[in-house]
């Protein structure tokens, strides 16, 4: 063998020992990248105003109902309030209106 042989020969066996046995080179398929996992609380819904009882009386009595059943929780529900305060301030409109009837309110 001549020494240009022997090169060659040395040269392709280091080749095929970068490239691994079969002289190939394997790429793996890229895998895409799961997005991240981001946990989100559901939308509360938005809190009815005193005004909004006050239109909806039928309302205030399903909410208050439901606030004395659970006075717990009732009591950090801010609708539990408003229920309450529309239901107070019907009752004085409807005095003011009763005493504005009777001539005892002008």
């Amino acid at each position: 063998m001549t020494s240009l042989e022997r090169l060659t020969v040395a040269v392709l066996m280091a080749a095929s020992a970068g490239l691994g046995a079969t002289g190939a080179v394997y790429l793996r398929p890229l895998q895409p990248t799961p997005p991240p996992v981001v946990a989100t609380a559901p939308v509360p819904a938005p809190i009815r105003a005193v005004t909004w009882f006050k239109a909806h009386p039928d309302e205030i009595r399903q909410k208050l109902a439901a606030c004395n059943d659970n006075p717990g929780v009732g009591m950090h529900d801010p609708e539990c309030f408003n229920a309450q305060e529309a239901s107070n301030k019907l009752s004085f409109d409807r005095q003011i209106d009763e005493g504005r009837r009777e001539g005892m309110i002008k």
